[in-house]
């Protein structure tokens, strides 16, 4: 086949996949029904969880003010083929700040503190480094992540013992986890969950209580959540889904004495629960709608900056103009996401048991703001494309290293190529033909540890923050790398080159 020839067929094949990627998240020209959205959800979510290899997932829709579906989806126990349902307990992340911002705002409601005070001022058994910042640190500022303070977020442990949230917050879990004032507070949105961290002590110390208990009681159970717990038990651990990697694998159970950042364990019931009564107000009796709508207002920075963060929340807008308030939450093995419209009493609660969960809740949450203004959000088009293209490029790639291969073994058969050991190699020859294989032996195992070893942030592995797609490029990559350790085994014999490949 001529060069001229290949050429066409890869532009061919690019110039298709980016037609691909065009035309499937094209805007549909009339806006969605609610059942055509809810036909939608179970017909595509059993093939998204098989075609991104997610286990299981949970989902809930809240229409017209209110929780109008609710369905589980694939397994909650690979061994078992153990079916997701509405009562299965995952974990649930950083949503866990959103929660338990609940339980300071109750405190605040009822006098006992207040968001402007400096939060040293309810603290004794740990204390903020010293600084000319220190007294600037308030409840408020914590909640909306603009305190200054230092670990954006934790990877939990295997087990946990006698163990207080001071000793985090003193860094004895690690020192990376040691809370630290970073900058000036008020200047600028820093996610942290060591504020999160301060708040937990807060709540334990003008309380008497422990975190987990003063929640269940003063939050979680008069909000109905009657499923959920900041602290791991028989009873929550009798319907706990396992959690997968990013290759499938089953990870443990981490645990967290972080538990205002990341503890929670809920069920897809219980946090629609929760997200109705951030947008429907008058369906709980534990805040004022005041409180509520405080919380869910964007932060104002010293300069006069608005963030996208309020007291707990994600704030955003929908392409329509229309508030959207919610949070992400990501551990080891979890993916979930909370999403709701207080202007259209409409959300979306999306629990996973994945590594890869985040693939599944981008499509869905591109589905729910389709269906609430009509059109597809334009991060979602590019997403698409963008995913289309990393697997285009990658049968390109594929297309060549297969002629490639071709080309080699059609060498070897040719006598064209001999094992590097061979004598017709001279010693200089076969010193760099050792080179290249050692290189390229190199990147195979650099590229694999690299990206599936659990060595970033706390036992995270880096594949788990790649798009979507990526598996075919890492594929790509390895075979191309195991290509050329196969022609540097196996060198062109002088006569025929005066390079060798």
């Amino acid at each position: 086949m001529s060069r001229k020839i290949i050429l066409i067929i890869i532009i061919g094949l690019l110039f298709n996949m980016t037609n691909i990627s065009f035309s499937i998240a094209t805007p549909a020209n009339e806006q969605m029904e609610f059942k055509d959205f809810i036909n939608k959800i179970e017909d595509e979510v059993p093939k998204k969880l098989q075609e991104y290899g997610i286990p299981g997932a949970a989902i809930a829709i809240i229409h017209n003010g209110e929780v109008s579906w609710i369905e589980g989806f694939g397994v909650m126990d690979k061994g078992t083929n153990e079916a997701v349902t509405s009562k299965t307990v995952f974990q649930v992340a950083s949503i866990s700040k959103t929660v338990s911002a609940w339980g300071i705002m109750k405190l605040v409601d009822e006098g006992v503190i207040n968001l402007d005070d400096p939060v040293e001022k309810y603290l004794t058994r740990w204390q903020l480094p010293t600084s000319e910042y220190s007294e600037e640190v308030t409840v408020r500022s914590l909640l909306s992540h603009t305190g200054g303070l230092s670990v954006g977020g934790y990877a939990g442990n295997k087990e946990l013992k006698e163990i207080l949230i001071e000793d985090s917050l003193h860094g004895n879990l690690g020192s990376r986890y040691q809370v630290n004032l970073l900058y000036e507070p008020g200047t600028k949105y820093q996610y942290s969950g060591g504020g999160y961290s301060v708040l937990q002590l807060l709540i334990e110390e003008v309380t008497g209580e422990s975190f987990e208990e003063y929640m269940e009681k003063e939050v979680l159970l008069p909000l109905g959540m009657e499923n959920s717990s900041f602290i791991w038990n028989s009873r929550i651990d009798n319907n706990l889904t396992n959690a997968y990697g990013v290759l499938g694998e089953t990870l443990p159970n981490y645990l967290f004495v972080e538990r205002a950042a990341a503890g929670l364990y809920t069920t897809v019931e219980d946090l629609a629960t929760f997200l109705l009564a951030s947008i429907e107000p008058s369906t709980q009796n534990l805040l004022p709608s005041n409180r509520i709508a405080l919380m869910t207002e964007k932060t104002v920075l010293k300069n006069g900056t608005n963030i996208s963060y309020g007291l707990g929340y994600s704030i955003g807008t929908l392409s329509n103009g229309v508030k959207k308030l919610g949070h992400d939450g990501n551990n080891r093995g979890w993916c979930a996401s909370i999403l709701g419209s207080p202007v259209d009493g409409s959300g979306i609660v999306i629990l996973t048991n994945s590594y890869k969960g985040n693939h599944l809740i981008n499509d869905l949450i591109a589905d729910w703001e389709e269906l609430l203004t009509g059109e597809r959000p334009t991060y979602h088009i590019n997403l698409v494309k963008q995913r289309n293209l990393i697997r285009g490029i990658s049968i390109v790639f594929l297309l060549i290293l297969s002629l490639y291969l071709l080309k080699i073994s059609k060498q070897i058969q040719d006598g064209r190529r001999k094992f590097v050991t061979n004598s017709c190699f001279n010693r200089k020859r076969k010193v760099l033909k050792w080179l290249q294989i050692g290189v390229n032996t190199f990147l195979l195992i650099g590229v694999s540890v690299g990206l599936y070893a659990p060595i970033v942030s706390g036992g995270w592995t880096a594949a788990a923050f790649l798009p979507l797609g990526s598996g075919w490029l890492v594929i790509t990559i390895l075979l191309w790398s195991l290509t050329f350790t196969i022609a540097g085994l196996f060198p062109k014999t002088q006569s025929n080159h005066k390079i060798s490949l």
